[in-house]
């Protein structure tokens, strides 16, 4: 996101009104059915969503385009092994 910034904290502007239609979210669930419900009601809510399905699609999805995405929504627990949670630390 921009200089807005949801949630106060950090003496930093807090911006009210964020054009959602801008913020890219990456989904993460491997149960189809609560994917689908959380993706209907982020697309309602005129949010950019990408939907995945595993820990290895999470990264191949930071690899390509990480930078524009802004939020991460993943159930760590379904995902078995933290291959994701490792793919962070190694991060700057």
């Amino acid at each position: 996101m921009e200089e807005s910034e949801i949630g106060g904290g950090g003496g930093k502007h807090c911006d009210p009104f964020i054009d959602r239609s801008k913020v890219r979210i990456l989904l993460c669930d491997n149960d189809t059915r609560s994917a689908t419900e959380v993706l209907e009601l982020l697309c309602r809510c005129s949010y950019q969503v990408t939907s995945v399905r595993s820990a290895r699609q999470v990264i191949d999805a930071l690899n390509a385009e990480g930078s524009e995405i802004d939020i991460i929504l993943a159930e760590a627990y379904h995902l078995g092994e933290f291959k994701m949670l490792e793919f962070f630390d190694k991060k700057p």
